[in-house]
């Protein structure tokens, strides 16, 4: 049962990012949707054993983004941040051969 507070309910947002760096110059939005769709983007990351990372403010600033193109410069500090946590939270470091 929920509790009805009078406000809507925030649909969860959710994108997957990808950095090949033998081809990217930064970071890329490869999916990204709200409400059930996100929920499905963070099942296959789960799925695959790809680091999940809230960070409810990055979401909403990729919202609006389109899915491809490298992201701009001015998000760049706050990606490598979220690529440094994934990396570490799957044990691994950037520059080091992948043997998974």
């Amino acid at each position: 049962m929920r509790e009805d507070t009078g406000e809507e309910k925030k649909q969860r947002i959710s994108h997957a990012l990808g950095f090949d760096p033998n081809q990217d110059a930064a970071p890329r939005i490869l999916a990204g949707g709200e409400g059930e769709f996100a929920e499905k983007i963070i099942s296959i990351a789960r799925s695959f054993n790809i680091p999940v990372i809230k960070d409810p403010e990055l979401a909403e600033g990729l919202r609006d983004l389109p899915l491809g193109p490298e992201l701009p410069e001015n998000l760049h500090r706050t990606l490598a941040a979220i690529f440094s946590m994934a990396y570490t939270i799957r044990g691994e470091f950037p520059g080091e051969q992948n043997t998974r």
